[in-house]
């Protein structure tokens, strides 16, 4: 069971603060998925348009629970998703959602907003940006990124938490121990929006 999003202890509303940091929240997500043709919004879908049953299927997508989830699924971490689950059935007509879990998350715009594009990113088959590979003694799972200030950087699949550019990547800084290419796996779900300038 997961809460809604809640600034206030008052879960069965949201007051004008927690309509603002939703809708920050909503417009951060948007713009990192806004070159694919999907429908990124705060009204809940039917399960029908979240599941892909095949064919010609042109409905289905990922829920994404923000909020104090329990029992909590990953317990210290700012969200979690199983890979590949984009689209899926659980098996018993329910969809597969993912989380950004408000216990490690807290309430802040940019934090959650930045955590449900990575775990929407694990949704469709990416993995963690670190440092080094995993047998070097300096090993990072998350890259936390490069540069301060206005020019601070870092992969959407590392932690991007503490800098202002966050960006979809392939491994294009040093060190990096995943080289896959983001915007291709990311396309092999959605298709890219038609571009209003060729």
């Amino acid at each position: 069971v997961t809460t809604a999003f809640d600034m206030d202890s008052n879960p069965g509303t949201f007051n004008s603060t927690e309509q603002a940091v939703i809708t920050e929240i909503w417009q951060r997500v948007t713009e990192c998925y806004s070159p694919w043709d999907v429908d990124v919004t705060t009204e809940a879908p039917a399960v029908a348009d979240l599941i892909n049953t095949g064919g010609g299927d042109t409905k289905w997508g990922m829920r994404v629970l923000f909020g104090v989830s329990t029992p909590n699924p990953a317990p210290g971490a700012g969200g979690v998703a199983y890979l590949y689950s984009f689209g899926k059935d659980l098996g018993n007509g329910f969809d597969e959602p993912c989380f950004v879990l408000q216990l490690g998350m807290g309430t802040g715009a940019k934090v959650n907003a930045d955590a449900c594009v990575h775990e929407v990113g694990h949704t469709v088959g990416l993995h963690h940006d670190g440092l080094f590979p995993a047998s070097d003694p300096s090993h990072q799972d998350y890259y936390l990124g490069q540069g301060s200030g206005k020019v601070g950087w870092a992969p959407h699949m590392g932690a991007g938490y503490y800098k202002p550019i966050v960006q979809w990547s392939k491994g294009e800084y040093a060190n990096a121990n995943n080289q896959e290419d983001d915007l291709t796996l990311i396309a092999s779900y959605l298709t890219y929006r038609q571009d209003d300038f060729s």
